[in-house]
């Protein structure tokens, strides 16, 4: 029998209870800063998702960027999405919809979400603590929180695809997002390293007790990262 599964042990990390300790002092402007941070990148990630695709938006997305607030009080991620979505697709699309679309767009960002969850339990995190994202019967909200940066990566790939297609051809491309090009930190990084950067760049953000070190993807057109 083949085996299905790679198994790691959820609490590896040497300093458990440390990192757990750093995870339950963060205190609610701390939060509240790296949601800001978190919202405007994912904004002006899905603004260069439709640059990309030569669809309008774009400059109106980027000022919605520049409006988030602390802890997006006035729920800015709505605003934009809403715009997003109309340009990306068209007015009558809605994430609730069962479509073919939504169907790829579901895949894509639940294998983004294992290797967020992954990582964070790599570096010790218990990811059902979180940022924003509260959810008492979600495990993940920790990872559900970061991945929200990655997203356009998703979508934009999905936008370049036949969404009627369901084949293993298709869910393996998906898969292979993981090794496509994004910047982090001004540098270029597979998505899977830019995932890693980003956590090790969100430890040093509670242990200093300050958002300013943390470093979140920008989106570049689609490409397999080229390892030097």
């Amino acid at each position: 029998m083949l085996p299905n599964g790679i198994l790691t042990s959820f609490h590896q990390h040497s300093r458990q209870l440390t990192v757990l300790s750093m995870q339950l002092s963060l205190s609610k402007p701390f939060k509240k800063r790296i949601w800001q941070q978190i919202i405007q990148q994912k904004i002006l990630n899905q603004a260069l998702c439709l640059q990309y695709l030569d669809k309008t938006g774009y400059e109106d997305l980027k000022f919605i960027a520049k409006a988030v607030e602390s802890g997006d009080r006035s729920n800015r991620e709505a605003y934009a999405a809403k715009i997003y979505f109309q340009k990306w697709m068209d007015k009558n699309f809605t994430r609730r919809s069962d479509d073919p679309v939504n169907r790829l767009l579901n895949y894509g960002y639940a294998i983004l979400r294992g290797a967020m969850a992954r990582a964070f339990t790599l570096y010790g995190f218990t990811p059902s603590l979180e940022v924003y994202h509260d959810n008492q019967l979600n495990s993940f909200n920790l990872a559900d929180d970061f991945m929200e940066v990655f997203r356009p990566l998703v979508d934009y790939h999905v936008a370049q695809q036949n969404a009627e297609e369901w084949k293993p051809e298709t869910r393996a491309a998906l898969v292979n997002l993981l090794n496509m090009d994004i910047e982090i930190g001004g540098e270029k990084r597979s998505v899977t390293t830019a995932i890693e950067d980003m956590v090790k760049s969100y430890v040093t953000c509670c242990r200093q007790q300050d958002p300013v070190y943390l470093k979140l993807p920008v989106l570049l057109p689609t490409r397999v990262h080229a390892y030097e």
